[in-house]
């Protein structure tokens, strides 16, 4: 991976200098998603009750358990065993966050991906056993769900990016949109392949499992061979040691937040939205439970989310093309918050949980880009401190959010607002952080919009620039 400082064009420059390293990182988080898709109905073969398998008539749909015929206790144990793997996961992401920034830091990134990888590549052959081990399978299964909290792409994501975003001479947004495209590149690609093993419904995943631990293990290797080490000055804060940099780096996550104002307003919206967003953990179930849907029928309106959010990443770049970075955001966030009522609307209509996540991840997938591109900007040597104590917060919140979304399920609810309580809990957090984000006694947004403008600086000057070179060049 060539460091040499060098000023880069646009997002497709960026994928172009460095291809091996956006490719392992590609692969790598992929795996990881792959496997977190099949989690959910693999959870369902799982369950067990005394209701025999029913034979399927008049066209009900296959209960998803060989072992229990009553599809709604199927649909709800297998959410709640689902979130408790999720919350486990979650666990474990907190305990690896607290000390993952330190180690990269001091031992490099490249070794951290490799612990991860091979932890994740460790809960596949444990999902193996549970596929033979009737009397162990909800214990392995939790094991191996809480495993995969060990890798943690979304830190080491942000952290490569911004080793990369830190050369000089850089418009550091073209980074961030690079790793973007990378990252909805891959929910594309490796969503297509989870896609296709879900339409097959499985009723034994023991063949499925044992294909993803042969490519974990050969993703494993790949990662060992090709990943290029990004981080540069390895060994710093190697002199206290790990157990007392770790404990250092939490002790001042700790005085940040206590004196940080800024910090604790943007972490309160920032968990009011995991908060919110965390009604995907019950999406599936809900519309298997309330309109009779296969899981192949589910995931079919479900697809095109993966295909529109790469056709949609620029819509947001767009928008702060043409209007501005403070004005562009302002219309993507009221884009987002206009999602939320459409929660009253799902268990009524089939559709309107589709068009939610429509929007939210296929139109709006490029916002997660200018977020950290605008946090970088506001952070400055923060940046790397912020990420960790958000990723933290989030992990945190969603121990919690996971099992009670699957508690809030009712998948024999006979009436409305028995049917709308996760969408009702959802609508609530994402009132409150409208109110957090725009109330003038809060002021959330007058910290973002100090981000923005930096960002609107940065591309003014690197637009002057461009324009007189190219004026030189008339001459």
């Amino acid at each position: 991976l060539d460091f040499s400082h060098q000023p880069a064009m646009g997002a497709a420059e960026e994928l172009r200098r460095a291809p091996t390293f956006w490719a392992v990182l590609s692969i790598a988080g992929g795996m990881l998603l792959l496997v977190n898709n099949m989690e959910g109905s693999f959870a369902r073969t799982l369950v067990h009750c005394d209701a025999p398998p029913a034979k399927l008539e008049h066209g009900e749909p296959w209960s998803g358990s060989a072992k229990c015929g009553d599809r709604a206790v199927v649909i709800k144990e297998g959410a709640m065993l689902s979130g408790i793997g999720q919350s486990q996961e979650n666990t474990v992401k907190i305990l690896v966050m607290a000390s993952a920034a330190i180690c990269s830091d001091v031992y490099g990134r490249k070794p951290v991906l490799i612990v991860g990888l091979a932890c994740t590549t460790l809960s596949v052959f444990l999902f193996v056993l549970a596929t033979l081990l009737d009397d162990w399978a909800r214990t392995l299964f939790v094991m191996g769900q809480a495993l995969q909290g060990s890798y943690v792409p979304q830190l080491l994501g942000a952290l490569v990016v911004a080793d990369l975003a830190a050369r000089e001479d850089l418009d550091s947004i073209s980074v961030y949109e690079a790793g973007g495209y990378v990252a909805n590149l891959t929910g594309t690609t490796f969503g297509l392949l989870a896609f296709a093993m879900q339409l097959c419904d499985f009723v034994n995943y023991l063949p499925v499992w044992i294909v993803l631990f042969v490519i974990n293990l050969g993703t494993l290797v790949a990662a060992y061979r090709h990943f290029p080490e990004t981080k540069v000055g390895l060994g710093e804060g190697a002199k206290l040691g790990l157990v007392a940099s770790t404990f250092q780096e939490l002790g001042s996550y700790r005085d940040v937040i206590t004196h940080d104002g800024a910090m604790r307003m943007l972490l309160l919206s920032f968990g009011l939205s995991c908060l919110a967003e965390s009604i995907k953990f019950v999406s599936l179930p809900m519309q298997m439970a309330y309109f009779k849907m296969t899981m192949p029928q589910t995931m079919m309106y479900f697809f095109p989310v993966s295909i529109i959010s790469v056709l949609c990443m620029p819509f947001v770049s767009f928008l702060h093309g043409k209007f501005g970075f403070r004005r562009g955001w302002f219309i993507a966030i009221q884009i987002l918050f206009a999602c939320a009522p459409l929660n009253f609307l799902v268990p009524v209509y089939w559709w309107a949980v589709y068009l939610q996540v429509y929007v939210l991840q296929g139109l709006m997938s490029g916002l997660p880009a200018l977020r950290s591109a605008q946090d970088a900007k506001f952070w400055g040597e923060k940046t790397s401190k912020f990420i960790s104590i958000s990723s933290l917060f989030s992990y945190g919140l969603e121990v919690v959010a996971a099992p009670l979304y699957a508690w809030l399920l009712n998948t024999k609810a006979d009436t409305y607002w028995m049917k709308v309580t996760p969408g009702l809990f959802s609508f609530i957090c994402s009132a409150i952080n409208y109110f957090v984000l725009f109330s003038p006694t809060t002021g959330v947004v007058r910290f973002i919009y100090v981000g923005l403008d930096m960002l609107q600086e940065e591309r003014d000057k690197a637009s002057a620039a461009a324009k007189t070179t190219e004026e030189k060049k008339a001459e």
